[in-house]
């Protein structure tokens, strides 16, 4: 065995050992509490409950409408789960599904990057723990490794020949994506459109100057001063849309805590390592 073979066996066995820790730290945080302290959790357990048992609830309070689409996969999921097995123990389940499929999309990540890398793409496990997952809000943060994959799919896809299993494939992420979370699903379409644009201008500059409308649509848009438009619309200024996002590795008292600011900074940190490790 070559040395570079050995190098590459020792750093892949490395990053499996911080996956898996970093994976069981997180496991444990789920299963070992009696009560998980997620916002908006229980509401959604108790909604899940409701459809799948209606029967237990008076009709007369609870009147039940369910339809497959846009934020139903979520209720999807725990419906069928709820049905064979007690709410909470399906809740945990879920959980415990979404830091598995982070952990696979750390790993995809990493054999995406080659064998010579560090352990930095376990630090996405840590990161997925972020403020989001403690409000509860299921739909979206589930979303946002389905949207990943769909990306490194789409990625795959355009560098190679075309095929229906391949496009099948493709369908099925972005399906799954849209059912959780239909921002998150916009976003996929906003940056896949971006992906066959760069590929174009790379293979033929020309077409390059198609990009030049979309770009100046997107600086208006975050430059805005969320003035009303025309439509009924509100755009929110920069600096509203900039404490939003701080809200995913922080509080709701941003800015006005220090210790919110510091809590964004060590995540910026924490990501920067994981971008630059990989």
């Amino acid at each position: 065995m070559s040395e570079l073979s050995k190098t590459g066996s020792s750093v892949t066995g490395v990053v499996k050992t911080l996956l898996l820790l970093a994976a069981c730290v997180c496991l444990y945080s789920i299963w070992a509490l009696d009560l998980l302290p997620f916002q908006d959790y229980a509401s959604h357990l108790f909604q899940v409950e409701v459809l799948a048992h209606p029967d237990r609830f008076p009709a007369a309070v609870f009147e039940t409408h369910f339809t497959v689409g846009p934020y139903s996969g979520f209720y999807l999921l725990m419906r069928g789960l709820a049905t064979v097995m007690p709410v909470e123990l399906a809740g945990r389940i879920f959980l415990s599904l979404y830091v598995a499929l982070v952990a696979a999309l750390a790993w995809r990540v990493q054999r995406v990057s080659g064998a010579a890398i560090s352990g930095g793409a376990a630090l996405l496990i840590p990161a997925a723990m972020n403020q989001q997952y403690v409000l509860g809000n299921t739909n979206f943060y589930f979303a946002i490794p389905l949207a990943i994959f769909a990306l490194l799919d789409f990625d795959e896809l355009l560098d190679a020949n075309w095929n229906r299993l391949g496009l099948v494939r493709q369908g099925v992420w972005q399906l799954l994506v849209l059912l959780f979370h239909p921002l998150v699903f916009l976003a996929v379409v906003g940056l896949t459109g971006a992906s066959v644009l760069l590929k174009a201008a790379r293979e033929r500059r020309a077409t390059s100057l198609m990009a030049f409308p979309a770009i100046g649509l997107i600086v208006y848009f975050i430059t805005a001063s969320g003035a009303a438009a025309g439509g009924g619309w509100y755009w929110m200024p920069l600096s509203r849309t900039l404490t939003y996002l701080g809200i995913f590795f922080s509080d709701l008292r941003i800015p006005r805590d220090p210790l919110s600011i510091l809590s964004i900074v060590g995540w910026v940190s924490v990501a920067g390592i994981a971008a630059l490790s990989i």
